[in-house]
C-alpha cells in the first residue's frame, strides 16, 4: 500500500502519517531512532517531487507525512521495509486513538490497587508502577509531592528495586528565597508489598499507604538523604465529595509489541490533613491535594509528556500531551475537568479542540530541552479551558530515573479561566428559528499548581 522508490544511494519511504494510528506512528520513529536510521517530517508533494518526478512544488511548512531515508545497508533496509509492509497491513485493521475518548469517572478503591501480573507485560520494556502525592498549602506557603515506587517486581530486566521520594518547596510565594529539599531512597524490591484489592502499600515497613475506607487513605513516609536531612509526614487524603475520579489508558497497537500505558487519578482532589516535618521545621497541614497512579511497561524512548494539575475549590483540572513532532499543531492531548459535579474530559484525538502552545524553553547544561511555560486552549461543548502557566521553581525528579527519562518537576503560577457553553435561540432575517453558543467564563483560575516537562536521554527532537 505504500510507495518505495529508489534516488540515488537512498532508499526512501513514503508514509501517510495522516492514515496512520498515531501509536503506530510513534513506534515507528523509535525504532528508527533506535537503528540509526534518518527520517524526517515531509509532505506528499515533496516525495512527488524528489522520487516519482511530479512537479516542483513549494511545500515548506506541511507536515502531513514522514519521509524516510536509509543508506544500502541491506540490515537496516530490511528492518524498515518490514515495518512499512507491517503498518501497511494494519493500515486496515480499525484501531482505537491513543488515547481513551471515554471519560471513566465511576473509580473503585481496587482500581488504585498493586496491578502487577507477571504473565502479562511486555518482554521489551520493564514495568513501573507508582503512587504519587501531592499539594500545595498556601497557609504554609509550601508545596509537596512524594511517591511510593515498584520497578521490574521479577527483574526479567535485571532492575528489579522499589524506592520512596519526596520533594518539599517551602517559601513558594517568593522563588528567589524558597528552601528546597529532595531525596530518594531506593530499595530491594523484596521490600514491597501491595495487594490486588487496593492501594494499600509497604515499602521497607516504614513507608505505607493505607486504606481507611472507600474515600480516605492513611499515607506515611520518611526520606532522607546523606547529610541527615530529612523529610517526614503522616497526611489523611480524603476524597472531594463532588469530584469524581479519572482513568485513562494510552494504547499503542502494534504488531507483534503490544504495549499499554495505565493512570489513574483515584483523588483529583482531596482534602489533605496531617503533619510534615522537613528537617525539623513542623507543619500542620489542613489544605486542599491531588492523587494518582501509572502502570505499564513504559517505552520511555517512544515519547515525552507535557503535564500539568491545578485544584481550586469547585475545580480540578489535570492535562497531559505528547510532543508529536510531524504533526502540524505539535502535541496531542487531553483535559479532564472535574467543576461542581460535572465531568468531561477533552481530546484532540476525540474529535475536540486541544492545542497546547509552548512559551518559553530553556536547557538544562547537559543538553536536556524543557518548557517553563505554556498556553492551553481546549473546549468541547460543555467546558472551554483557557489557560497559562509559568514555572516559578523547579528542579530534577530524581524518581524519574527509573524511567530512564529527565522529567522536570515544577511549581507554576496559572491564570485563566473556565467557560461553560450557554445555548442561544434567535431569530435569523427570514425569521427561522437558529441556535448559536456563547461561552459564559464560570470560574477564574488564579493560583500555583504543578507541573511536568521531559525529555528521553536519547532525545530525537
Amino acid at each position: 500500500k505504500d510507495s518505495y522508490a529508489r534516488y540515488t544511494e537512498w532508499f526512501i519511504v513514503y508514509i501517510e502519517v495522516t492514515k496512520m494510528p498515531l501509536g503506530q506512528t510513534v513506534f515507528l520513529s523509535w525504532l528508527m531512532e533506535l537503528n540509526n536510521i534518518g527520517f524526517a517530517p515531509s509532505s506528499k508533494q515533496w516525495y512527488q517531487r524528489r522520487v516519482r518526478g511530479g512537479r516542483s512544488t513549494k511545500t515548506q511548512g506541511s507536515n502531513s507525512c514522514l519521509v524516510v531515508k536509509i543508506t544500502s545497508n541491506t540490515m537496516k533496509v530490511t528492518v524498515i521495509l518490514s515495518l512499512a509492509l507491517l503498518l501497511s497491513i494494519t493500515h486496515a485493521i480499525p484501531t482505537p486513538p491513543i488515547f481513551s475518548c471515554v471519560d471513566n469517572s465511576t473509580i473503585t478503591a481496587e482500581n488504585d490497587c498493586y496491578h502487577y501480573n507477571i504473565t502479562k507485560h511486555s518482554l521489551v520494556f520493564p514495568y513501573v508502577e507508582w503512587w504519587w502525592f501531592e499539594f500545595v498549602d498556601y497557609a504554609n506557603d509550601l508545596a509537596i509531592d512524594f511517591a511510593y515506587s515498584v520497578k521490574d517486581p521479577s527483574n526479567k530486566f535485571g532492575e528489579a528495586s522499589c524506592s520512596i521520594s519526596s520533594m518539599a518547596w517551602n517559601g513558594i510565594s517568593n522563588p528567589q528565597t524558597a528552601i528546597f529539599t529532595k531525596q530518594t531512597n531506593f530499595y530491594s524490591a523484596t521490600q514491597f508489598q501491595g495487594t490486588s484489592e487496593n492501594a494499600n502499600v509497604v515499602i521497607a515497613n516504614k513507608n505505607f499507604i493505607k486504606l481507611l475506607n472507600d474515600t480516605s487513605y492513611h499515607i506515611v513516609g520518611e526520606t532522607t538523604d546523606s547529610e541527615g536531612g530529612y523529610v517526614e509526614w503522616d497526611f489523611i487524603y480524603t476524597q472531594a465529595t463532588l469530584v469524581n475520579g479519572m482513568q485513562e489508558t494510552m494504547k499503542f497497537d502494534i504488531p507483534i509489541v503490544d504495549i499499554d500505558l495505565f493512570w489513574v487519578s483515584y483523588m483529583p482532589q482531596a482534602q489533605v490533613s496531617g503533619t510534615l516535618d522537613v528537617n525539623s521545621t513542623f507543619y500542620s497541614v489542613n489544605t486542599f491535594g491531588y492523587h494518582d497512579h501509572n502502570y505499564g511497561s513504559w517505552p520511555t524512548k517512544m515519547l515525552d509528556w507535557i503535564w500539568m494539575q491545578i485544584n481550586q475549590e469547585d475545580l480540578a483540572i489535570v492535562s497531559g500531551a505528547m510532543p508529536i513532532d510531524w504533526m502540524n499543531h505539535g502535541y496531542t492531548g487531553y483535559s479532564y475537568i472535574r467543576y461542581k459535579g460535572q465531568d468531561q474530559k477533552i481530546s484532540d484525538q476525540c474529535g475536540d479542540y486541544f492545542l497546547l502552545t509552548p512559551l518559553n524553553f530553556t536547557t538544562t547544561p547537559d543538553g536536556k530541552k524543557y518548557g517553563t511555560a505554556a498556553s492551553l486552549s481546549a473546549y468541547n461543548n460543555v467546558f472551554m479551558l483557557n489557560v497559562t502557566w509559568a514555572m516559578k521553581i523547579e528542579t530534577y525528579n530524581p524518581a524519574s530515573a527509573n524511567l530512564k527519562i529527565s522529567v522536570m518537576e515544577q511549581i507554576s503560577q496559572y491564570t485563566g479561566s473556565l467557560s461553560v457553553a450557554n445555548s442561544i435561540s434567535y431569530k435569523d432575517d427570514n425569521g427561522q428559528i437558529k441556535e448559536s453558543v456563547e461561552w459564559v467564563i464560570a470560574e477564574k483560575i488564579d493560583g500555583f499548581g504543578f507541573s511536568e516537562w521531559s525529555d528521553k536521554l536519547d532525545s530525537m527532537y
